[in-house]
């Protein structure tokens, strides 16, 4: 057991220790990036397939009992679409957009995010599926250029909406 001085000790360090955190939680905080602006990019969409089938060989049959084998072998998957952001004529990333979920998942996941200065801004991002792709729509490609005013501390959100892209203005670049 310990003795009634060490339990004293042990509140009025504690009781200190919290004096400290609750005085440091009050003092005023800028952040670094209070001055600068965001370009966010992020969207998620479905992705359309690029599946043949075919019926299946003799030898993707054989040994396989009869209530096994398939009628039709299918391959292909979603098709893959790339995308690149620039402002005022810099790349500021170019790739291919994610297939976040499983095998034969057709979700696209594009989720970029990029410091700008604060000022007027070309910004342009394209969004294209793989050339290899041409059963597609000629619109299955979507484009956004246009001229931005990013101000200190905000936040631009470049996003779908309806298969077009579509520009956002965030009230402040924390939130």
């Amino acid at each position: 057991m310990m003795d009634r001085g060490r339990l004293v000790l042990i509140a009025a360090l504690s009781l200190a220790a919290t004096l400290v955190i609750v005085a440091g939680s009050r003092l005023p905080w800028t952040s670094a990036r209070g001055a600068s602006s965001e370009l966010r990019i992020s969207w998620r969409s479905v992705a359309p397939s690029s599946r043949a089938c075919r019926p299946p060989t003799e030898d993707e049959v054989r040994g396989l009992p009869q209530h096994m084998r398939p009628r039709e072998v299918c391959e292909g998957g979603p098709v893959p679409f790339f995308y690149s952001v620039i402002v005022d004529e810099d790349t500021l990333s170019s790739g291919p957009a994610s297939h976040p979920g499983g095998r034969g998942d057709l979700t696209l996941s594009v989720l970029d995010v990029h410091d700008v200065a604060p000022g007027r801004h070309r910004v342009r991002v394209d969004f294209w599926p793989d050339s290899a792709a041409r059963s597609l729509p000629p619109d299955a490609a979507t484009s956004l250029d246009r001229t931005v005013e990013f101000g200190p501390g905000r936040a631009v959100l470049v996003t779908m909406s309806d298969g077009q892209l579509v520009l956002r203005m965030d009230e402040a670049a924390g939130t």
